[in-house]
């Protein structure tokens, strides 16, 4: 039977968190591995897992001397199975798809007003082969994103095609126009929520609107899909209230590419999750794009902020345990 966490420690685990494993001998550190699948054996009743391990620098055929930061790891392509029982706590590491931008001084790394700060562990950009001692950036071989993986190129080709522009109802008159267009975009997916409360929500002071646009003449440009969320910063997470995609544009490859720069406002702003409440036709497209429908955040938390809406399910994303595709701020349209 295949399982998607467990807890051990007081922590939840899920697929995609990273670990430290019991290591073979007392004296040595704590080994990392990052979960792909979860199993219990039907015939001895033990949990299992398969990994991936991740490597310090000092534990490559390179040593230190290829350690670009203080807390460096690299993704190694070395999995293998070991039991649930070999797990000591939770690994919180960060993944990226290019080097950390703002730490300028590896030394000041440990630092909290760092990027990593103190909820972060370690910080992975670099793949290891075990066997060649290649080390290359991950870039599109984050697990999960593989280079032949038809979706991930065709992510790349969105890039070209569509502009992203990330608006808020004081932006002036034409990001209002741009959220008018996102408007009757909602209204004609989600039909069954009044006009009135979409305009409430994509004007709020406190929301922030995605939008994609086709990247055509001024004249011809319509926006292709929209995305309104609002950031409960004290309470680390990120509400999407609002998402769609033109009908004629569905099953292009935009969904996933706008949700990519939802995950990627939210890490900027160093949020933990994403929470939204998913119409039930909704519901296995966000599954497919690591939404779990197990929620570990407290219902204390989110209930007071959020509005449950009829037909629909509270979905969760864990932020930690996903990279990006795009690290770039977003173009503002003024």
């Amino acid at each position: 039977e295949l399982y998607e966490s467990f807890a051990k420690n007081g922590d939840v685990i899920s697929l995609l968190d990273c670990v430290y494993v019991k290591p073979e001998e007392k004296d040595q550190a704590a080994y990392i591995m990052r979960i792909r699948k979860l199993w219990g054996c039907s015939t001895t009743g033990q949990m299992k897992f398969r990994g991936q391990w991740l490597y310090r620098p000092q534990d490559t055929k390179h040593g230190s001397s290829c350690c670009l930061h203080a807390r460096e790891v690299f993704l190694s392509d070395w999995e293998d199975e070991n039991p649930i029982d070999c797990v000591q706590t939770k690994c919180n590491v960060l993944f990226l798809d290019k080097p950390p931008t703002r730490e300028a001084d590896a030394s000041d790394s440990c630092q909290p007003s760092s990027p990593l700060g103190r909820r972060f562990h370690y910080v992975c950009w670099r793949s290891y082969s075990v066997h060649t001692g290649e080390i290359r950036e991950l870039a599109d071989s984050l697990p999960g994103r593989k280079k032949t993986n038809p979706m991930s190129q065709r992510l790349k080709e969105l890039r070209g095609e569509q502009e992203v522009l990330l608006l808020q109802v004081s932006d002036g008159r034409r990001a209002r126009e741009a959220m008018q267009e996102a408007g009757h975009l909602y209204a004609d997916a989600l039909s069954s929520m009044p006009i009135q409360h979409i305009s409430r929500l994509i004007l709020s002071q406190q929301t922030y609107t995605l939008v994609l646009r086709k990247k055509l003449p001024a004249a011809r440009q319509q926006v292709t899909a929209a995305a309104t969320m609002r950031r409960h910063n004290a309470r680390n997470f990120l509400e999407l209230e609002l998402f769609a995609v033109k009908l004629s544009e569905q099953r292009k490859g935009l969904g996933c590419f706008l949700l990519d720069k939802v995950v990627a406002h939210a890490r900027l702003h160093g949020l933990r999750w994403i929470l939204t409440y998913a119409d039930d036709t909704a519901v296995p497209f966000f599954l497919s794009c690591g939404f779990t429908r197990k929620v570990t955040i407290a219902k204390s938390v989110y209930a007071p902020v959020m509005t449950e809406y009829e037909h629909t399910l509270l979905l969760q994303r864990d932020i930690e345990i996903e990279g990006i595709s795009d690290h770039s701020d977003y173009p503002f349209l003024f």
